[in-house]
């Protein structure tokens, strides 16, 4: 099953800007591999491919784990 989010910072958002980046789960590290390249430290989902629904603002690391599980 994969699982695809795209991962947007949501400073950038609030400023009328939607940035982010498309990232296939699981990652190695989470921080590393997805946060470290957003502009800001908060973040929200804007779009995923998935057989589930995923929320905006779920906890990408706890997801990561639930997908290498």
């Amino acid at each position: 099953m994969e699982i695809r989010v795209f991962v947007s910072s949501l400073s950038a958002y609030n400023s009328g800007i939607l940035t982010g980046k498309w990232t296939t789960l699981p990652v190695n590290d989470v921080q590393k591999d997805i946060l470290d390249g957003l502009d800001g430290e908060e973040y929200f989902i804007s779009d995923y491919d998935a057989p589930f629904e995923i929320g905006e603002h779920i906890n990408l690391v706890n997801l990561n784990l639930l997908h290498m599980s």
